[in-house]
């Protein structure tokens, strides 16, 4: 087990340097309204519980005739084709496997990102075999060659199988193009493609609003989505056999859906930061926008990372800074990425960051051309891909060695304590500099690889990306030690979810911090990825824990609170956050937590 101290945690991460989707956020750029002149694609992936962001390189494979996909139980088969595109896989890690969350970009620069939209207002569609779910983007992914066929491949599934779930919006792109696709349950969508000089941004609800249904080179449309919508009594035209005011998010989505707090004030925080303009009236927020100035890639990332200070709906607590689901940037942000489209699919440039934008960073990426070392969990993509949906218990494990345990752990620190965030801030910026003045050589070194040996172009752009991202989290390394010194343990090997017993933690006391004299009623203890809940202590003891003549401060929680939300057979970070003189004190140690 990797039961040790959070500095020893740090030497060792430096060295090496059917979950439902939350509140996601998603940025599309025309071309025409983009500074760099390329699609622009930004997204934000949210989840809850035991997450991780694993990443893999899936070859371009053949397959034996009568082959099928089927990758999550109870769902529809899908014939398999005789091959399939190689494609570069973010993948949503969860102990019960995540059917909503993935994202993809295959070997022929096509992109797939997703929102979750539920609740439409379909509940009866009809599904053949328990319909498709997490297939659909899988098989967009294996076999589209541009976004229009991407998009086109989805319709012919739902038209087979039907969608299992309630609603969901597949953003697609590629150098060319971005399209919105919008599926309901059942065989019900609608896709459109976005304007070359405009914009698209979503939170978690439908947006495609009025479009002219006879555009059939902009607008693919589901048979009878009109008709369906009318026999139902969800829409009534105003004039007889005239559609023109039909408006697919009003049709489809409930008026109360649209004005959750989270959806809401969410699609307005994006608005404001892509326009500079708010859009107050919920229920009309605009399908596409026009900017007054071209979109740049700093923009997206300040939209993805902004945590709407200022305005009217922002809400913190002392406890935790990213604690609201009303903004951007929260809680359950794991991944955070923009891509630059390009007409050279192994050119396409990914910033991502593991966890929050706002203090983790985004690193440059090619994903094209293989997945940086340290950020895949299963040995191989294949044994990954059979396994998503039953993934074993030590894969979700704390491991120092990998590097997005550092991330989540960074990301546990500053949302105790984040008011220390700008140094992290500060070094980020300093990599950002670096890195804006590299990739333009970097892109043209590899451009002339390209055109004489792909294979070395590929193994130049691996090198770049992986030595960016160990950089990065080296520099997150380097913050976290900063940020807390001090040291916890403990005092138990595994913890059990049926104990009602107790655990003791002992903050330890050293020359320069005195563990007794913390505030007792500002002291918690909880799992590192849950925010919302935390153990109060029960008791406290002064008493010197290692022999060093100081008095250490012996902690003791319910261990039933303590470990709450926690997954058995996991080996699990817990974070102790209290306060010393005035100024937030956290510290860490792992255990192994048991049914």
């Amino acid at each position: 087990m990797f039961k040790r101290s959070l500095c020893s945690f740090l030497i060792v991460a430096i060295v090496f340097a059917a979950t439902p989707a939350f509140p996601c956020s998603a940025v599309l750029v025309g071309k025409k309204a983009s500074a760099t002149g390329e699609v622009l694609v930004g997204h934000n992936e949210d989840n809850g519980g035991r997450i991780i962001m694993a990443q893999y390189f899936v070859p371009h494979m053949q397959h034996p005739a009568g082959a099928t996909i089927v990758v999550e139980p109870g769902k529809a088969p899908v014939p398999q084709v005789p091959e399939t595109l190689a494609y570069w896989w973010t993948e949503t890690l969860s102990p019960g496997g995540s059917s909503f969350s993935d994202s993809f970009l295959n070997e022929k620069g096509v992109l797939i990102v997703t929102n979750s939209c539920a609740d439409s207002k379909v509940v009866d569609g009809e599904v053949k075999e328990g319909g498709i779910g997490y297939a659909l983007r899988r098989v967009m992914a294996e076999r589209a060659s541009s976004a229009r066929e991407a998009v086109t491949i989805g319709a012919q599934l739902l038209d087979e199988y039907g969608y299992f779930h309630s609603g969901r919006s597949y953003q697609v792109a590629d150098a060319n193009e971005a399209w919105v696709f919008h599926v309901m349950n059942g065989k019900h969508y609608l896709a459109v493609r976005v304007p070359d000089n405009q914009i698209y941004v979503m939170s978690n609800a439908y947006v495609l609003g009025k479009v002219n249904l006879n555009d059939k080179a902009n607008v693919i449309a589901s048979p009878g989505l009109v008709e369906y919508a009318i026999a139902k009594g969800w829409y009534k035209p105003a004039k007889a056999g005239d559609y023109a005011d039909f408006d697919f998010a009003r049709v489809f989505q409930s008026a109360a859906m649209r004005d959750n707090d989270s959806k809401k004030y969410r699609h307005r925080s994006n608005l404001f930061m892509m326009t500079g303009k708010d859009y107050p009236d919920v229920q009309n927020f605009p399908t596409f926008v026009t900017v007054d100035h071209p979109v740049t890639i700093d923009d997206i990332k300040k939209t993805l990372s902004y945590h709407s200070e200022g305005r009217p709906y922002f809400k913190d607590t002392p406890e935790v800074y990213h604690y609201s689901s009303n903004t951007v940037c929260m809680n359950s942000t794991m991944e955070s990425m923009v891509f630059q489209m390009r007409e050279q699919p192994e050119l396409i440039l990914a910033w991502r960051s593991s966890g929050r934008g706002c203090t983790n960073g985004y690193a440059p990426t090619y994903p094209l051309a293989g997945v940086p070392a340290g950020y895949s969990v299963a040995p191989d993509p294949v044994t990954a891909q059979n396994r998503h949906f039953n993934a074993p218990r030590e894969w979700f494990s704390y491991n120092p060695e990998l590097p997005w345990w550092t991330f989540r752990t960074l990301d546990t620190l500053l949302n105790y304590q984040y008011a220390e965030s700008k140094g992290m801030k500060d070094a980020l910026n300093v990599l950002y500099s670096k890195w804006a003045a590299e990739i333009p050589h970097v892109d043209a070194k590899a451009r002339a690889l390209l055109a004489v040996d792909k294979d070395q172009a590929r193994l130049f752009l691996y090198n770049y990306s992986n030595n960016q991202h160990k950089l990065l989290a080296a520099t997150a390394g380097d913050y976290i030690r900063k940020l807390t010194p001090y040291t916890m343990a403990i005092q138990a090997e595994e913890l059990s979810l049926t104990d009602s017993g107790s655990v003791d933690v002992v903050l330890y006391t050293t020359p320069d911090f005195d563990a007794t004299a913390i505030d007792r009623d500002q002291t918690f203890f909880n799992v590192g990825y849950v925010y919302n809940t935390f153990a109060k202590p029960v008791a406290f003891t002064a008493k010197d824990m290692n022999g060093d003549g100081r008095p250490d401060m012996v902690i003791t929680f319910k261990t039933t609170e303590a470990i709450r939300n926690g997954v058995a057979d996991v080996v699990t970070e817990m974070y102790l956050r209290t306060m010393h003189n005035n100024k937030v004190i956290v510290a860490m140690d792992t255990v192994t937590i048991r049914k």
